[in-house]
């Protein structure tokens, strides 16, 4: 995947691998990759701050913490899911109300930090690669089912909500 997203390679189902013609070119997109965390260590991250935000508002969070949380994932839904940059946004704000409602500043630094982690050349062809209105339709009922654990005050519930949604974005990935 990591040569693909390079342009060294291009692999054509049933047929192989083939090296294309601009392959020595490609030597200083393949150090900047090798230079950044890849797109399933930064999932993996995720999954582990992600749901612990989760379970932390759930069990503590306050009522402007939650209705932030609902708020977000309220403007998430009326983004057209075929309007990429703003849904991407828009999911961001929604996973940032999570952390932010943890009341924990770390785990805004790192999902930040992550959130950022996501560009770069193998970042883009998986992106462009995988996504659907139907991925993000999935990415919406996710989202709702996690809001949905929040609100109703189930701490592990929520937690499990959000490791599911990022096992599912780690398996979208891989299967690409």
């Amino acid at each position: 995947m990591v040569l693909e997203a390079a342009d060294v390679i291009k692999i054509k189902d049933r047929s192989g691998a083939y090296v294309l013609p601009t392959a020595s070119k490609s030597a200083s997109v393949l150090q900047s990759i090798e230079a950044t965390p890849g797109p399933h260590e930064v999932l993996q991250m995720r999954r582990l701050i992600e749901g612990e935000a989760c379970f932390l508002v759930a069990l503590n969070g306050s009522k402007r913490a939650i209705d932030a949380i609902v708020d977000a994932n309220i403007a998430n839904a009326e983004v057209p899911p075929n309007d990429t940059p703003e849904f991407h946004e828009a999911t961001k704000q929604f996973h940032l109300s999570i952390a932010q409602g943890s009341e924990n500043s770390l785990f805004v630094e790192l999902l930040e930090y992550l959130w950022d982690q996501k560009s770069g050349p193998l970042w883009e062809n998986w992106y462009a690669g995988t996504r659907s209105r139907q991925n993000r339709l999935a990415v919406l009922a996710n989202n709702q089912e996690v809001t949905d654990a929040i609100v109703a005050r189930r701490p592990q519930a929520a937690r499990t909500a959000m490791q599911r949604h990022i096992d599912w974005m780690i398996s979208r990935f891989l299967s690409y």
